[in-house]
């Protein structure tokens, strides 16, 4: 679109025709004497000076602008628009004209519209165009619908209309043509045809007779099935009455049935009926007639819609039915008695099945006691010692047999109120105390009068069922108590390391200082040491109650073995217990942990120490190491009491002790299982030793291009600014002075909002950010930042006080680097430089 100051230079420099002849002539007209000149592209009217000359001056100086906003006015339309004179000449063409065929102002101003790009297409687009440019002169509008050549050379539908401008006077003065382009509604009206065509296919291709009709049931449109069926065109039946065209015969009662449905139908209310009529003299049939009322918005009905089906097959077929039931009616009573009889013939057949079904049953009387029991019965009763002869005539308590349950005692009058069925479970006692259990089914007894005498127990032996499910129980008990004390580990663990962190902190802090007298920085390394201590046994239980990520450390397993040993040998030879160890040389280095393997050895110290002293049996335990291929193999053995047989698949069950109470917990060796378990290597007890345990553990050895050296502190990448998230201020203060020393610029925040603060004014190197915290805690702050600046997620770090656990149970945040509480600054240098790399 031409700009403000484009349109006035236009009207300024270049008056058009039609602006001189009318703008400008009408102005001087109104002044009989005046007259027009051209100064300097402007122009002026010259005439005597009366009273309203200046007035009329200053308007005739403004005309420019005038016709620049006007020019603007028509840009806006999202129609094309022009101005031509009563000449038919263009005098202005809006911008919207002009994009559509492609063109400028300059190129058509002044030419005859007719002759222009918008209707040149065809002569009968110029003939149109002359003709309703006259009307426009006598003062008619005139529209018409038509089409343009594009800019592109496409046929574009457009709604043309030509309307009149007058001057003050009335006089027309210029024609406003306006052009709408209709392609949406073409669209749409093609697209309306189309669907209107494929309804009336496709009620075309219905099998059934559909009518459309008024509310009175003159008929508007029909299908094809029905003019195939009247033989009749749409013309004749196009207003016509169903009830006309339909033939009755002498069944005056279906006709009068066929109008009071439509006169229902006509008050709003749908039916179906079912009638005898025909289309023509000769043939006739049955047919079910629905009839629906088409509401308008007003809930007014409009139409009526009438499905008409033939159904003289189905009518036929009805009364076939009817024959044949009849027909079958008679066969079943002839078959019922034909039961009747082969009934009586096959009760002996009955017996025998009994006595072979592959469950007990038993018959009682109304007293109780027994009458009858199948051999599968005897079989059960002879197992748990009882004798068959003695069975017949007494009741299940003095067989010894007593209900699992005092449900099932209490139901067991019921069988001689209700015919009820009852299940329960029974206990059988043999004199030895060994208890059979049995699931038992009972019944009512009837006699062929339906009177109850007495009742109908099977029996099912689920001994070994409930064997397995008392074990099972045990096992569910065992799981739920692994999984509370795992909760109650993972929340001391989380309140333990944030202060224990702080201590270690506080601790190397000291260590550093080097104005620090001999004891006290004795002191200070043995807070160090032992809170290291302390923080690698946090770790342990959190890793055998959680399955959390294997560590990638490793140990010599010879020398963990004689630490442990080294340490404890005082104490095992007070309670009269030596150790021999014979270690094989050079052995390589298994890839479990330090931690966790110490714990491995001093569970099997223990819980051979333990046994030998209780029993009194035995005084020596002996560790043996060896290779074997890609393996390390470590035998551990006592001579003490050694394990029962019927203990020794539950050894490594968690919580499973042979200790009197309160000298156990079960954990020792179930811990030793699993830490052996999750490193890839095996352990089991060598059943085939007699006198003493033995105990194998295979373990994987370590390759040493998989484990990193961790013993360089230097750190190779140092980063300037360091946001520190937690809501413990004494480690953050501590972490803070460590970083400040490395040269870091360090920012505090205590929870996850204050963090989003600094971080939208303020770009970090790293973030390290506590997982646990009120208000918002890291989890929910790490995926604010990944939908906010995930720019910055390669700079986020977690600090956890507990198994990684807790955040890759989170699938967004399953990748983020984590630092274990509590850590020291080994841990963070080590952190940070890969963080760095």
């Amino acid at each position: 679109m031409a700009g403000k100051n484009e349109l006035m230079y236009r009207a300024e420099r270049r008056p058009s025709p039609f602006f001189e002849r009318n703008v400008v002539g009408s102005c001087s007209r109104s002044r009989g004497s005046a007259r027009t000149k051209e100064d300097a592209g402007s122009f002026v009217v010259e005439a005597p000076m009366g009273s309203n000359d200046y007035a009329l001056i200053e308007r005739r100086k403004h005309l420019p602008d005038l016709l620049a906003m006007l020019g603007l006015a028509f840009d806006q339309l999202n129609t094309m628009a022009w101005v031509i004179d009563t000449e038919g000449e263009i005098v202005y063409a809006n911008r919207e004209a002009l994009r559509q065929v492609g063109t400028t102002l300059d190129e058509i101003q002044g030419e005859l519209f007719e002759r222009s790009p918008w209707r040149s297409a065809t002569e009968d687009a110029k003939q149109t165009t002359r003709d309703m440019i006259a009307r426009g002169l006598r003062g008619e509008s005139s529209v018409v619908e038509d089409f343009i050549r594009g800019a592109e050379g496409n046929p574009v539908p457009v709604l043309f209309s030509i309307s009149p401008l007058y001057d003050p006077s009335g006089k027309i003065v210029a024609l406003i043509p306006e052009g709408k382009i209709i392609s949406d509604l073409k669209g749409i009206e093609l697209e309306l045809k189309k669907e209107r065509l494929e309804t009336q296919m496709w009620i075309d291709s219905m099998a059934a007779m559909v009518i459309k009709s008024d509310p009175d049931g003159r008929i508007i449109s029909c299908n094809r099935a029905f003019l195939k069926a009247a033989n009749l065109n749409m013309d004749e039946v196009r207003g016509r009455f169903i009830c006309d065209i339909s033939h009755f015969g002498k069944q005056r009662k279906g006709r009068n049935l066929l109008r009071d449905s439509i006169r229902n139908a006509k008050d709003g209310r749908g039916c179906g009926i079912e009638i005898d009529l025909s289309f023509s003299q000769e043939v006739s049939g049955t047919y079910f007639v629905n009839i629906n009322p088409i509401k308008d918005d007003s809930g007014t009905v409009v139409l009526l819609v009438m499905e008409i089906m033939d159904i003289s097959e189905q009518v036929k077929l009805r009364e076939l039915m009817l024959v044949r039931e009849q027909e079958y009616s008679a066969r079943l009573e002839r078959e019922v008695n034909r039961i009747r009889e082969l009934l009586k013939r096959t009760e002996q057949f009955n017996k025998s099945v009994i006595d072979s079904v592959p469950m007990g049953i038993i018959y009682l009387d109304a007293d109780n006691r027994i009458l009858f029991v199948n051999p599968k019965m005897q079989y059960y009763l002879e197992g748990a010692g009882v004798d068959k002869k003695c069975v017949i005539g007494k009741t299940l308590m003095e067989l010894g047999m007593h209900p699992a349950n005092a449900l099932w005692e209490d139901a067991s009058a019921d069988y001689q109120r209700e015919a009820v069925f009852g299940q329960s479970r029974m206990i059988l006692r043999n004199d030895t105390g060994k208890k059979f259990f049995f699931e038992v089914l009972s019944g009512p007894l009837k006699s062929p009068d339906m009177h109850i005498k007495g009742r109908v127990l099977t029996f099912n032996d689920v001994t070994e069922k409930v064997r397995l499910e008392s074990e099972l129980l045990s096992t569910r008990i065992q799981a739920e108590k692994i999984n509370t004390m795992s909760l109650l580990i993972s929340g001391v663990a989380h309140e333990i390391n944030n202060p224990l962190t702080s201590v270690l902190g506080c601790a190397e802090y000291l260590t550093q200082d080097v104005q620090l007298d001999g004891d006290l920085r004795e002191i200070s390394h043995i807070i160090v040491e032992e809170a290291g201590r302390a923080r690698d046994i946090i770790r342990n239980l959190l890793e055998v109650t959680q399955n959390s990520p294997i560590s990638e450390d490793c140990c010599d397993l010879n020398n963990i073995i004689r630490s442990i040993v080294g340490l404890r040998i005082n104490e095992l030879k007070t309670m009269g217990v030596r150790v021999i160890i014979e270690l094989e040389p050079d052995i390589p280095q298994i890839s479990i942990g330090e931690t966790l393997m110490k714990q491995v050895v001093v569970n099997f110290i223990q819980n051979a120490a333990d046994a030998i002293v209780q029993s009194g049996t035995g005084d020596c335990i002996s560790f043996r190491t060896m290779r074997e291929d890609e393996w390390v193999v470590m035998e551990v053995n006592d001579n003490g009491p050694g394990i029962k047989e019927e203990h020794q698949s539950r050894i490594f069950d968690p919580f499973f002790t042979t200790k009197p109470p309160g000298k156990g917990t079960g954990l020792g060796l179930s811990i030793t299982y699993g830490i052996i378990q999750r490193h890839g290597g095996s352990v089991w007890l060598d059943t085939a030793t007699v006198g003493g345990a033995r105990f194998i553990a295979r373990l994987p050895t370590a390759h040493s291009s998989s484990f990193p050296d961790t013993s360089c502190h230097e750190l190779a990448w140092i980063p300037s600014t360091v946001l520190v998230v937690d809501d413990e201020q004494n480690l953050c203060r501590i972490l803070s002075k460590y970083l400040k020393s490395l040269g870091c610029e360090v920012d505090i925040a205590s929870n996850g909002r204050q963090a989003m603060e600094k971080i939208e004014n303020k770009a970090y190197d790293v973030m390290l950010v506590d997982v646990r915290m009120p208000s918002m805690d890291g989890i929910e702050l790490y995926q604010r930042i990944k939908a906010k600046y995930p720019e910055m997620l390669s700079r986020f770090a977690f600090m956890s006080g507990v198994s990684e656990l807790d955040i890759t149970a989170t699938s967004t945040a399953a990748t983020v680097p984590v630092i274990r509480k509590p850590f020291s600054r080994k841990d963070i240098l080590r952190f940070l430089s890969t963080l760095g790399r």
